[in-house]
C-alpha cells in the first residue's frame, strides 16, 4: 500500500485519472501477490497493520484451519494442501484463484482475492469437501475459511446432506457499542449464507427435477 500511494504521488500525464491509476496499481498488486503464492503458499499471504500492527494473515488461517480438524479427518492430505502452494497439485483436487468485490448496505465494498478448492472422495460414500481460503481482503477480515462437506446419504436416495463450516477472524473492530461494526457484520454474514444455502439448494432441487421430468 505504501508503494501504490508512492506511485499515485507522482506526476500524471495528460489525461490520466487517479482512480483510474489507482485501480490499475490495485489490479498490478494483486496480480503479484497471486504469482508469488502460487509460487511459495501461506509464507506470501499479507500481513496486515491497519487495526492491529504485524497481524499475520497466514497465521490466522492456520488457526481457523486447526479448528476445522474434525472436518479433514478422513482427507488430512487435503488439509496439508490448503497451507501449500496450490501449484504442488494432489490427485482428486481442483483448486481455482479468484477476486470479487462485495457491497453490502451499511459496510465498505470488499475487494478479495480467495482460492477455491475442491477434493472428490476417491470411494462411495466418501465425502467431497470444497474450501475457500481468503487470500486477501481490503476490509474487515483478516482471514476466512469455509468448508463444506457433501456426502451421499444412502438411507434416503437420492440424497445429499451439506455441512457447511464458516471460520472468520476479524479486524480489530468495534463491538458491544455505538459503533457495533463487528456484529453488523456477523448479522449480514449470516443473512448472507442463509440465502446462499436456500438459493443452492432451490438450484439443486431444480436441476434434478429437470433431469427427471
Amino acid at each position: 500500500m505504501t508503494a501504490i500511494a508512492s506511485a499515485l504521488a507522482q506526476p500524471r500525464g495528460p489525461g490520466q485519472l487517479a482512480p483510474a491509476r489507482a485501480d490499475s496499481l490495485i489490479r498490478l498488486w494483486l496480480l503479484g501477490l497471486v504469482g508469488d503464492y502460487w509460487t511459495r503458499g501461506d509464507s506470501a499471504l499479507p500481513v496486515y497493520d491497519d487495526t492491529r500492527r504485524g497481524e499475520r494473515s497466514a497465521l490466522g488461517f492456520r488457526q481457523l484451519l486447526a479448528e476445522n480438524a474434525p472436518l479433514f479427518r478422513d482427507a488430512p492430505r487435503f488439509m496439508t494442501y490448503l497451507t501449500d502452494s496450490p501449484a504442488r497439485l494432489i490427485d482428486g483436487v481442483a483448486t481455482t484463484l479468484y477476486w470479487a468485490t462485495d457491497s453490502r448496505p451499511g459496510l465498505k465494498p470488499i475487494l478479495s482475492v480467495s482460492q477455491l478448492s475442491t477434493l472428490r472422495g476417491a470411494g462411495a460414500g466418501e465425502p467431497m469437501l470444497i474450501a475457500t481460503k481468503q487470500l486477501y481482503a481490503s476490509h474487515y477480515f483478516d482471514s476466512w475459511l469455509d468448508v463444506a462437506a457433501l456426502v451421499d446419504d444412502h438411507a434416503r436416495t437420492p440424497s445429499t446432506d451439506v455441512v457447511v463450516v464458516r471460520r472468520v477472524r476479524f479486524d480489530h473492530l468495534p463491538g458491544r457499542s455505538l459503533f457495533d461494526v463487528r456484529g453488523r457484520i456477523v448479522r449480514k454474514m449470516r443473512d448472507a449464507l442463509r440465502d446462499e444455502l436456500i438459493h443452492t439448494r432451490q438450484s439443486a432441487e431444480a436441476a434434478y427435477e429437470g433431469l427427471h421430468s
